[in-house]
Protein backbone atom coordinates (compact mmCIF):
# COMPACT_ATOMS: atom_id res chain seq x y z
CA UNK A 1 0.00 0.00 0.00
CA UNK A 2 1.41 3.48 -0.54
CA UNK A 3 -0.39 6.95 0.04
CA UNK A 4 -3.83 7.31 1.64
CA UNK A 5 -6.99 8.22 -0.20
CA UNK A 6 -8.96 10.95 2.05
CA UNK A 7 -12.70 9.16 2.43
CA UNK A 8 -14.29 12.71 2.08
CA UNK A 9 -12.02 14.78 -0.07
CA UNK A 10 -11.28 11.74 -2.21
CA UNK A 11 -7.29 13.60 -2.67
CA UNK A 12 -4.57 11.59 -1.88
CA UNK A 13 -1.61 12.02 -0.03
CA UNK A 14 1.88 10.47 1.28
CA UNK A 15 1.52 9.87 4.92
CA UNK A 16 5.21 7.18 4.83
CA UNK A 17 6.97 9.42 3.10
CA UNK A 18 10.25 7.70 4.95
CA UNK A 19 9.60 4.46 3.17
CA UNK A 20 7.72 6.21 0.12
CA UNK A 21 9.08 3.58 -3.27
CA UNK A 22 10.39 0.64 -0.62
CA UNK A 23 8.61 -1.71 -2.83
CA UNK A 24 10.13 -0.59 -5.37
CA UNK A 25 13.46 -0.83 -4.72
CA UNK A 26 12.67 -4.24 -3.01
CA UNK A 27 11.28 -5.43 -6.63
CA UNK A 28 14.64 -4.19 -8.08
CA UNK A 29 16.33 -5.41 -5.70
CA UNK A 30 15.08 -8.99 -5.89
CA UNK A 31 15.16 -8.60 -9.78
CA UNK A 32 11.40 -8.70 -10.08
CA UNK A 33 8.90 -6.66 -12.04
CA UNK A 34 7.24 -3.97 -9.67
CA UNK A 35 3.66 -4.47 -10.43
CA UNK A 36 2.49 -1.41 -8.65
CA UNK A 37 1.39 0.87 -5.67
CA UNK A 38 -2.15 1.12 -4.28
CA UNK A 39 -2.52 3.64 -1.79
CA UNK A 40 -4.46 2.90 1.32
CA UNK A 41 -8.00 3.63 1.19
CA UNK A 42 -10.59 2.84 4.07
CA UNK A 43 -13.52 2.23 1.48
CA UNK A 44 -11.40 -1.04 0.35
CA UNK A 45 -12.19 -2.42 4.03
CA UNK A 46 -15.89 -1.15 3.91
CA UNK A 47 -16.21 -2.89 0.60
CA UNK A 48 -15.05 -5.94 1.95
CA UNK A 49 -16.62 -5.87 5.22
CA UNK A 50 -20.17 -5.67 3.60
CA UNK A 51 -19.36 -8.18 0.32
CA UNK A 52 -19.27 -4.99 -1.98
CA UNK A 53 -17.29 -5.18 -5.32
CA UNK A 54 -15.22 -2.09 -4.44
CA UNK A 55 -14.69 -1.46 -8.40
CA UNK A 56 -17.46 -1.41 -8.87
CA UNK A 57 -18.53 1.17 -6.04
CA UNK A 58 -15.58 3.45 -6.43
CA UNK A 59 -14.48 2.84 -10.12
CA UNK A 60 -13.04 6.14 -10.39
CA UNK A 61 -10.62 6.04 -7.06
CA UNK A 62 -6.92 6.63 -7.17
CA UNK A 63 -7.33 3.06 -5.61
CA UNK A 64 -9.24 1.49 -8.04
CA UNK A 65 -7.60 3.17 -10.84
CA UNK A 66 -3.96 1.58 -9.20
CA UNK A 67 -5.25 -1.46 -8.66
CA UNK A 68 -6.37 -2.12 -12.35
CA UNK A 69 -2.65 -0.91 -13.49
CA UNK A 70 -1.48 -3.56 -11.06
CA UNK A 71 -3.70 -6.19 -12.88
CA UNK A 72 -2.62 -5.16 -16.10
CA UNK A 73 0.96 -5.30 -15.17
CA UNK A 74 0.58 -8.61 -13.75
CA UNK A 75 -1.74 -9.87 -17.54
CA UNK A 76 1.62 -8.43 -19.41
CA UNK A 77 4.00 -10.15 -17.68
CA UNK A 78 1.96 -13.44 -17.91
CA UNK A 79 2.25 -12.72 -21.48
CA UNK A 80 -2.09 -11.95 -21.73
CA UNK A 81 -3.83 -9.62 -23.84
CA UNK A 82 -4.65 -6.88 -21.43
CA UNK A 83 -7.54 -6.05 -22.73
CA UNK A 84 -9.39 -9.38 -22.55
CA UNK A 85 -8.21 -9.60 -18.68
CA UNK A 86 -9.65 -6.22 -17.65
CA UNK A 87 -11.46 -4.30 -20.36
CA UNK A 88 -11.28 -0.12 -20.45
Amino acid sequence: MSGFVCPNCKNESQIFKASTGGGRALAEEMGIPFLGAVPLDPRIRMACDYGESYFDSFPDSPACKAFQGVVRNLAQQLGLDTKSILPE
